[in-house]
Parts: structure tokens; sequence; C-alpha cells
């Protein structure tokens, strides 16, 4: 898997409002004077326009976006939160963007299926590096993939799954009297399966795609198997993580 990567400096706008003690909630009214379905619809419809390009991070319209920001805070009353008195604070992170390569292979009892990208999964790495490989890995099923000792519960046991690519099903376990229930826990997220994929030295993380339980179709991933994300720069570029997260 070849990537792009490219570092970029965001702003994250910090504001502080002055508040008064000694209000009860009966004082309190229940919609702020000023806030309203029109307000709040222009303000939406401002920045979800094609003047500002979708607001990605580093681009132009992520610069009109912390701008537009800035005046609203202004008109508000609010002052900058940071502490040199200003409002925007630098937030390094690095873009990485796959380019289009290899097909994914997977061989089983002597017979071989060749995935497509967007079609069948999509795959990225967070490493920081010009391209990664995984060869002749073996793919590991583990459920849910939660190792959660206030429910007493572990996927993983005593196996180890260092080196091998992870399959997790998608949410966490529909049970009624531990984890959330009908709601997901962070056990459920995507980020907490490739987080405890690394810690287990995984080479890989593939999250299972299932409508239901996620929340959206496919195309929402699928559509863009290419896309650029952002991430946190790291001291160690990321190396850390599984070399292929999907």
């Amino acid at each position: 898997m070849r990537e792009m990567n490219r570092v970029v400096t965001v702003g994250l706008l910090c504001g502080a409002v002055a508040c008064t003690g000694g209000a009860t909630s009966e004082e309190t009214p229940g919609v702020a004077t000023g806030i309203s379905a029109d307000t709040l619809l222009a303000a939406t419809e401002t920045l979800a326009s094609d003047e500002f390009e979708g607001r990605a991070p580093g681009s132009e319209g992520e610069t009109k976006t912390v701008a537009f920001l800035t005046e609203q805070f202004s008109a508000l009353g609010l002052t900058p939160g940071n502490p040199d008195g200003t409002w925007v604070q630098d937030v390094p992170l690095v873009g990485i963007t796959p380019l289009p390569g290899d097909n994914l292979v997977v061989t089983a009892g002597g017979e071989s299926r060749t995935l497509e990208p967007a079609v069948d999964y999509v795959a990225a790495t967070k490493h920081v590096v010009d391209e990664v490989e995984v060869e002749n890995a073996e793919f590991v099923f583990v459920g849910y993939g939660a190792r959660a000792p206030e429910y007493d519960w572990d996927d993983f046991g005593d196996t180890d799954v260092s080196g091998k690519i992870l399959l997790f099903l998608v949410n966490d376990p529909p049970l009624d009297d531990i984890f959330g229930g009908p709601a997901m826990t962070y056990y459920g997220r995507w980020t907490y399966k490739h987080e405890i994929a690394a810690e287990l030295g995984a080479a890989g993380s593939m999250v299972i795609h299932e409508t239901g339980p996620a929340g959206y179709p496919w195309e929402v991933v699928g559509s863009t198997p290419y896309a650029e994300a952002f991430d946190l720069v790291a001291a160690d570029d990321n190396l850390s993580r599984a070399t292929v997260e999907g």
C-alpha cells in the first residue's frame, strides 16, 4: 500500500465567557436570547455552502471557517480563551492519502479470492511512511474484540494475535445487562478496535461492516477509498499502530 503524506497545522478556536452565579434552574430560560431555529439554520447554511469547500483541515475552506467562527464568537461577546490572548491554537496534523495499488488476496484451503477496494473493503494506514506491506499474514476472527474487565468479558483470552490481521464485528455485544444494551459503548467503536489491535501487536485490524449495527450504509466508507485522513502528529510517526486498518 502506497500513500502520500503531508503535515498541516489547523486552528483550534478557544473562547471564554463570563458566568454569574446564583441563578436557579427556574430562573434560567430554556433557550438563550438570540438563539432560534432561524439563526441556527442561517449559520448551518453558511458553513455548508460551496464557499467553505467542505471545511477540510489545511484547506482554504478551513481558513474561512475559522474566520467566520471568530467573527461569530466576537459578536456574542466572548473573549479569546488562549493564555496569550489569541483566538486560535495551532494543532499540527498529518494527512495521509492512500494511493491505488494492489488488491487484497485471501487464501484458504487451497482457494484464493481477490477483494476489490471500495467494493469489498477499504484499508489505510496510520503509519507516516511512503509505503506499507502486510504479506502472508493470518486472519483471525475475534468477534467483537472487546476486552472489558468491568464486565468480565475478554474476546481474546490467552490467544497470541501478534502479527495477525484481526477481523472484528462492528459495534459491541448486544446484551441487555452488560455493555450499553441498545446503545453503543466505546468498545463498539472502530477506534477502540484499532487501538486494541495495536496494543496486542496485530499487523492489521479490519472491521466487518453491517449496516444495522454500524448505523450507516457501506457507501459511507466505500465511496471514498482513497480519501485523505488526518491524525495528530505523533513522535513515533504512528508506527506503534497496526500496519493496516480498515
